[in-house]
């Protein structure tokens, strides 16, 4: 993508990012932005994913001059849409960006759905695939890993009771989103949704209250466990690097993390997501995260110059070894990833072409922590499932 020429005064950009892990490339990305706009400065802020999306909702609830640049999360946009704290970016969409990003994730950027008006430029895209010990499956005569539920289930039991694993499965199902996220999944694959095409939630009825009786009984089952209840993604996968399961489904970055030698020492098997009867071709999540300008933002000018060059093809050329690209023609590059990454290329494409949304509504943070709810209330046997899911679906509607 060709850059703009430098702006002819003197500015000073505030930008606020999630601190992901290694070093992440930031602070030379801004050296080399300073350089070519010499006259820009950038004051980079680091903070744990899990407090950006509401360090930004105080800063723009009090004004917003803290942040002209922040991340954000694909879930985020319709409630800062809404709420009239990000800049409409549609013009700077261009044929090129439309015609190299991955689609779904550019999508993810549209509000409302089918408006054709975009809010950010995608940055990072990830989403959830099917991890396993190979040693284990062997073990268990298995020469394949599941490509359905009903495959996936057999296969936990088969190594349960052959007693290789006491719980084959391991789920992040702590109350938070990496719940929502796999709940999703298994709503969609049982033919089921959270909220209607009018954003009302009815994820308690059909598929969605199929997903949850299958999660029920798998801990009936004892191929999954109610210690599930509170893990994260890391401590799934950490479960798995372990030896203490035989799959879980997570995020791209803890497959690498689990082939640790200290873990599984290249053990770890990759595969799509698990498709199901009513869904053969599976699904998984969308996990895109994008920068978005602060519609309080005093010189959109520059900040537009700094969100075009930070998604641009060189600057992700250069952090590729360590997070997947949002541009497809990079995946043609054996050279740009780090080893043993391309060699699963095709399961990556495959899984990105099939991701699915988490609901695209502006009260999707409120929305989402009932919904966490009534999936605890009924994992534990506090209310039934009938009873905890009506319960938030009567919160979320009055």
């Amino acid at each position: 993508m060709s850059l703009e020429l430098p702006l002819s005064e003197s500015t000073r950009l505030k930008m606020l990012t999630a601190s992901f892990g290694p070093a992440l490339f930031d602070d030379p990305l801004k050296a080399k932005f300073e350089e070519i706009y010499r006259n820009v400065n950038v004051d980079l802020t680091y903070a744990q994913y899990g407090i950006v999306h509401d360090e930004i909702a105080s800063a723009m609830r009090g004004g917003g001059p803290d942040y002209d640049v922040f991340l954000v999360d694909n879930i985020w946009i319709p409630e800062f849409v809404e709420n009239g704290w990000l800049m409409d970016v549609t013009e700077h969409i261009t044929p090129e960006i439309k015609a190299n990003f991955f689609p779904k994730a550019l999508e993810a950027a549209e509000y409302p759905v089918g408006s054709g008006k975009y809010y950010g430029l995608p940055w990072y895209i990830d989403t959830k695939y099917l991890l396993y010990n190979k040693t284990m499956l062997a073990k268990a005569g298995i020469k394949e890993p599941p490509k359905t539920l009903d495959e996936l289930w057999s296969q936990a039991m088969a190594i349960k009771n052959k007693g290789i694993v006491k719980y084959p499965i391991v789920w992040s199902w702590a109350q938070q989103e990496c719940l929502i996220c796999d709940f999703t999944v298994l709503t969609t694959l049982f033919g089921g949704r959270l909220v209607d095409e009018a954003g009302k939630p009815i994820f308690n009825e059909g598929g969605a209250v199929a997903a949850l009786e299958w999660m029920v009984r798998s801990v009936d089952a004892g191929i999954a466990s109610l210690a599930c209840l509170a893990f994260t993604e890391p401590d799934a996968y950490h479960m798995l690097g372990t030896g203490d399961a035989a799959f879980a489904l997570n995020w791209l970055s803890s497959y690498d993390r689990v082939n640790d030698p200290q873990l599984l020492a290249g053990a770890c098997g990759i595969t799509n997501a698990p498709g199901s009867d009513i869904l053969p071709e599976g699904v998984s999540i969308n996990g895109s995260t994008f920068f978005g300008i602060s519609s309080s933002c005093k010189r959109k000018d520059a900040a537009v110059n700094l969100v075009k060059f930070w998604t641009g093809l060189d600057p992700e050329t250069s952090y590729v070894k360590w997070l997947f690209p949002m541009w497809m023609r990079l995946f043609d590059t054996p050279k740009f990833f780090r080893e043993g990454i391309y060699d699963i290329l095709d399961v990556v494409k495959y899984q990105y072409a099939h991701m699915i949304s988490r609901p695209r509504i502006a009260r999707y943070a409120v929305f989402s922590k009932e919904l966490q709810q009534a999936i605890h209330e009924a994992l534990t046997r506090m209310k039934t499932i009938e009873k905890a899911l009506n319960d938030a679906v009567e919160r979320l509607t009055v």
